[in-house]
């Protein structure tokens, strides 16, 4: 039975679409990569930056197994050979793989250029260097450029890693202007005492009888600079079923960020720390529900990597959404759930 990307990539092959060179690839590019030998696609990310005219960039490679998050992390280079884009490892950043990859396996991709109704992809096939102990993998990817990179895999961890600066299309964000106040010490006024003014020290009366008082120490409860904070709504969901399962992972390097979720100002999952396990949580939704459910995550802190970043799965019945979202001292981030009518 042939597999549905590559009857997706034949049937562009029949549209006859323009390829071309001149065209300008950078940016984001997402979609799957699936491997022949193992039957699995896995979500697929490249970010591809130009610098003297040259190509390089990052690719991400992510899936979830048995509740747990996986991830590898890529510095590619790319070149054109006659009518494709080549894509190539160039070395492994980061990963929490089980097992260590074997060195000397380097993933090389061939793709095609197409641009269809406004929309880029890149479609084609790719193999793994042969080693002495490995035969070469070999497998289908399917990449379509994204203009709007809040919803990446990739872009938040280079970010925590300091990398994403090397990205060309990433424009870097304003710092913010810090207030510096200079402190100028006051002016100590010399006063001239007159020799006939006789100068008197009072007398210093130890009281034996102080009591130490003590102050108490307030715990703050979760989301406690909740209205301090602006809110920013980064997804809309259309659900159809009466129950949702909500499901928690960090997204990027594990570095300790903490997040609240509240439901339509409800705390729902107080306190969660993030990681690469699932944190899951199932909210019901009868017919009684509000038609508009906002669902917001709250930054507890930013972790040793700032910002605050995760990636919240949401399945409805046999529909599965990924949202990426990304927190602070200062924003909220909100998913708006409707039901689909």
């Amino acid at each position: 039975m042939q597999h549905p990307l590559l009857k997706k990539l034949f049937s562009c092959l029949l549209l006859i679409p323009c390829f071309s060179f001149g065209q300008d690839i950078t940016g984001l590019w997402k979609g799957v990569i699936y491997h022949d030998t193992t039957r699995q696609t896995l979500r697929y990310e490249v970010g591809i930056s130009e610098e003297k005219g040259k190509l390089t960039g990052f690719s991400h490679t992510f899936f979830i197994f048995e509740d747990k998050e996986y991830f590898g992390l890529k510095k590619i280079k790319i070149r054109k050979v006659k009518d494709k884009y080549v894509i190539e490892d160039v070395e492994l950043i980061a990963d929490n793989y089980p097992a260590r990859p074997p060195k000397g396996v380097h993933q090389i991709s061939a793709l095609n250029f197409t641009e269809l109704d406004g929309v880029m992809y890149l479609d084609g096939l790719f193999t793994t260097t042969r080693t002495k102990q490995f035969h070469p993998a070999t497998g289908v990817v399917h990449l379509t450029r994204k203009s709007d990179v809040k919803q990446s895999a990739l872009i938040p961890h280079l970010t925590e890693l300091r990398l994403v600066n090397k990205l060309s299309f990433i424009k870097p964000e304003p710092e913010e202007e810090k207030l510096i106040v200079k402190l100028k010490p006051k002016e100590i006024e010399k006063i001239k005492v007159d020799g006939n003014v006789s100068v008197t020290s009072d007398k210093i009366i130890e009281n034996k009888n102080v009591v130490a008082v003590k102050v108490p120490h307030i715990e703050l409860g979760p989301a406690a600079y909740l209205n301090d904070r602006k809110t920013e709504t980064i997804e809309t969901v259309y659900y159809k079923s009466d129950s949702l399962l909500l499901t928690l992972y960090d997204n990027g390097e594990v570095d300790g960020d903490t997040v609240s979720v509240l439901m339509n100002g409800n705390m729902i999952m107080p306190m969660q720390g993030l990681s690469t396990k699932a944190i899951k949580k199932t909210i019901y939704l009868d017919k009684n529900a509000p038609d508009s459910i906002q669902l917001l995550m709250y930054a507890e802190n930013l972790g040793s990597i700032p910002p605050n970043t995760g990636l919240l799965v949401v399945k409805d019945g046999e529909t599965t959404y990924e949202i990426r979202f990304s927190a602070d001292m200062r924003k909220n981030s909100a998913i708006i759930f409707k039901r689909r009518k």
